[in-house]
Parts: C-alpha cells; sequence; structure tokens
C-alpha cells in the first residue's frame, strides 16, 4: 500500500533540510580551512609576533562560527532566538578584537583573582603534566629505575615544552611528583589523571626520537 502524500512531503522537506544542513556544514570547515591557511601566512610573515597572528586567526574562527550558527537551517528556531543562545561568543570575540587593537582585556579575558598558595594550573598545563607522567611510567615498565627516568624526562624534553610548564627549569623531582600526584592507583581525579591513564598505556619502546617529536608538539600548543 502506497504512503499518504503528506509523508512523501515530510520526507522531501525533511531531505531537504539535511541537504541545507550539510551545506552549511561544509561552509564553515571550508571557512575554518581558509583561516588557518591565513594564519600560517602570518605565522610565516611575522614569527616574531604569534600572539596577534594568534589573535587574529581566533577572531576569524570565531567569526566563521557565528556565521554558521546565523544563517545554517533549523527546524524551530527565530532569528532572534538565535542571538540570544550565542550572544556570548560574540562578545568574545568583540573582546579579543578590542584587545587585538591594544584595548585592556575585557573582565571574561582577565585571569581570576588569584588565592592564596601557588596559582592552579590551567586544564591544558595538567593535561600536558599528565602526558609526561604516563611517558615516564612507560619507561619504567621498560626497566629504568624512578631516578633514571625522571632524569631520561627531563633531558629530553623539548625545551619549548619546558618553558611552556614552568618558568622555572623542569626538574626530576617535579617530573616524579606528576607520576606521584596523576599516576598509581590514588591519583588526582582531573584532567591530568585523564591523560595520564592513556599515555601510560602507550608502546613501552619510546625512543628519544619520538619522545622529542611528542613534546615539540606539545610545547606549540598542539594535543595529540
Amino acid at each position: 500500500m502506497p504512503r499518504p502524500r503528506t509523508n512523501e512531503a515530510k520526507d522531501v522537506l525533511r531531505d531537504d533540510y539535511f541537504e541545507l544542513l550539510q551545506d552549511a556544514l561544509d561552509t564553515l570547515w571550508d571557512d575554518l580551512a581558509e583561516n588557518s591557511g591565513h594564519h600560517a601566512d602570518c605565522l610565516a610573515q611575522l614569527p616574531s609576533n604569534r600572539s596577534d597572528c594568534d589573535l587574529l586567526a581566533a577572531t576569524g574562527a570565531l567569526q566563521s562560527v557565528l556565521r554558521f550558527l546565523g544563517f545554517s537551517p533549523t527546524k524551530s528556531l527565530h532569528l532572534s532566538e538565535r542571538r540570544k543562545r550565542f550572544r556570548i561568543i560574540e562578545e568574545l570575540r568583540q573582546a579579543l578584537i578590542d584587545l587585538l587593537e591594544g584595548s585592556a582585556p575585557a573582565p571574561m579575558l582577565r585571569a581570576r583573582k588569584k588565592r592564596s598558595g601557588r596559582r592552579a594550573d590551567v586544564s591544558s598545563i595538567l593535561t600536558i603534566k599528565g602526558i609526561v607522567a604516563g611517558l615516564m611510567q612507560c619507561q619504567l615498565r621498560a626497566g629504568m629505575t624512578r631516578p633514571e627516568a625522571a632524569n631520561w624526562i627531563v633531558q629530553n624534553m623539548s625545551p619549548k615544552l619546558a618553558a611552556r610548564i614552568s618558568t622555572k627549569p623542569v626538574t626530576l623531582r617535579m617530573v616524579e611528583e606528576w607520576l606521584d600526584r596523576f599516576g598509581g592507583k590514588h591519583g588526582e581525579q582531573n584532567a591530568a589523571r585523564r591523560a595520564y591513564k592513556v599515555w601510560s598505556q602507550d608502546s613501552p619502546t619510546l625512543t628519544k626520537q619520538k619522545f622529542r617529536r611528542i613534546t615539540e608538539r606539545l610545547g606549540s600548543g598542539g594535543i595529540f
């Protein structure tokens, strides 16, 4: 028995909706790729001014996302309702533009007030410390002692990563502390612990070259 025409109409509308949505997503990815290319060009031309290149790229990426959110197909939201939902992203983009133009950071971009004691690590730095602790665990599993493994980590770590992690030189004691804090059965439950669990399962054959490549990428802002 053939289906009612109303169902056929709904199928057509559904197919049209998903086709439009796919087009909008493809456009978003194309825009982000173009923005990434501009970012690479900026870094090549102004290697000593990475912060401005990064800010410019961030504002471009946010603009692409905002364009997608404003004009991608939706089944129910009116434009006014959309703008309410992504207004904070617009405010973030404008705050970055103001920063790029030399204004003081907007309140949303200012560091939280420091409490007593050492400032807590942000999640990205915690993740890196967990990765390093996990890789140290791989070296322990390969047969190194704790001092040997900690020394191997310190000696072969990318200087760029060491500078990203700490304003002070990375020491054996620091690396062993990360292993104690984030490893074992009772490590702190945070981003570092999650990273440790993944990276401590890496191949026990961790060469100096492989470790250097990993830490070079982490030092450049990459997360695997």
